[in-house]
């Protein structure tokens, strides 16, 4: 096996350096006549024909619409208000590996405020169930929130080992200094401190994809650790793993499960490939009305989304290699689905009346490294943006993205722009 590696590495090393070093050769002479790239700003300005200008922000009449219908039904009376249900404290959080970083100084510096809810319901994705998980479990475990996410390196969560991986766990690197972490860090008061807020009723969901149906599974995190199985907080610790374990970066997480007394195994990994936020209400919630339709049943609860990063994706200088294009793709996906996860999650909001809102890393905001890695300068950066936000009054929207005039793509109509003078 160790010659069969080494012969594997000296084959495959070369050539892939021989093609990237062709690639960007090739790539260099075929540039060198073209003309440098546009400036970023013109995503939004209307041509110089004039005609986009005159496109209606289709999204923004929707959600004016959408509210206006739900708040007054058809027949023009207002509702009629009825006594509702203890409103709801609803908290969900987006994965984003080290941009984390800015949701968990935002929650610390919530708790400095002294007005940090306590969350009926918190959910988590990919890194944000990390810091889901913390938040369930109260403020007194903010120090923790600190400690990962303004030390940690990569190194500290990532073992680069890319053919050695990709021979034993058909993955880049290996995920065991994150499972020493989680291992050293979820300790035993930390998994009765799950159980003890589980049986006051709070809830805890955590979301990871499936390998073989490519779709999300949420774990119920405070029902896992009361489960009375003697593995129940090593059960924690691994769904905490699968929530982190990035598809082909890091190995799947498996788990043994009965299905009509059948013995099966599942492998999991971080879902934020097919959901990027969430919201899932225990049975015991408030629900909808047969006999009253309109009634908006959650009215007076709050949901907050917490980003673990932008909304839209920084823009790149220049021509992208294929590496950068392929990454680029992957990435813009990602943001797409995360403001495909913030519309639905609003609408969910206006119909049931819950308030919506919504933070994120500021858009102008300048970080050096990708989500991947794990620098502690940039953590620590991020951290502060998310404290001094939250303390300072200015984290949340109230409206999704694309209903601004700053976040519309408007159409085209010409090849020819004039952008207006930049901002003294």
């Amino acid at each position: 096996m160790r010659r069969f590696r080494a012969v594997a590495s000296s084959i495959v090393v070369p050539i892939a350096l021989g093609v990237a070093a062709v690639g960007l050769g090739c790539s260099a002479l075929r540039d060198r006549d073209k003309p440098p790239i546009a400036p970023y700003a013109v995503l939004r300005s209307p041509d110089d024909a004039g005609r986009a200008a005159g496109y209606p922000n289709l999204d923004k009449q929707t959600y004016e619409t959408l509210a206006a219908a739900l708040a007054v039904p058809p027949s023009g009376t207002p509702p009629v208000p009825s006594s509702p249900p203890r409103p709801l404290q609803v908290l969900a959080v987006s994965g984003g590996g080290q941009y984390g970083a800015y949701g968990a100084g935002l929650l610390v510096g919530w708790t400095k405020t002294g007005q940090r809810p306590e969350f009926d319901v918190v959910t988590g994705i990919s890194s944000g169930a990390f810091v889901a998980s913390m938040v369930f479990i109260g403020p007194k475990w903010d120090w923790l929130l600190t400690k990962v996410f303004t030390t940690s390196t990569t190194k500290d969560l990532i073992k680069t080992q890319p053919v050695r991986s990709l021979l034993t766990t058909q993955s880049l690197s290996s995920s065991a200094p994150m499972k020493a972490l989680i291992d050293r860090e979820v300790t035993a008061d930390f998994c009765a401190d799950v159980r003890a807020q589980h049986l006051r009723g709070r809830r805890c969901y955590i979301g990871t994809m499936n390998q073989n149906t490519r779709r999300v599974v949420i774990w119920d995190l405070g029902a896992i650790a009361c489960n009375g199985r003697p593995d129940a907080d090593d059960l924690v610790r691994k769904i905490l793993l699968a929530a982190a374990a990035v598809p082909f970066l890091l190995p799947a997480v498996e788990f043994d499960i009965t299905v009509n007394g059948v013995n099966y195994r599942e492998a999991h990994n971080d879902g934020g490939t097919v959901c990027q936020s969430f919201v899932r209400l225990p049975p015991e919630a408030p629900t909808t009305d047969p006999a009253d339709p309109a009634k908006r049943w959650l009215a007076g609860s709050k949901l907050y989304i917490i980003a673990g990063g932008k909304v839209f994706v920084d823009p790149v200088e220049g021509r992208p290699s294929a590496l950068g294009r392929a990454r680029g793709a992957a990435s813009s996906s990602l943001y797409a689905l995360y403001r495909s996860d913030l519309w639905r999650l609003y609408a969910v909001c206006a119909a049931s009346g819950m308030e919506y809102r919504h933070t994120a890393v500021p858009q102008d905001a300048v970080v050096t490294a990708s989500a991947f890695e794990f620098e502690p300068v940039e953590m620590l950066k991020l951290y502060k943006m998310g404290f001094d936000r939250i303390v300072c009054g200015t984290a949340w929207e109230r409206k999704p993205p694309n209903t601004t005039p700053d976040d519309v793509e408007l159409p085209r109509a010409g090849f020819d722009f004039t952008l207006p003078p930049a901002p003294r």
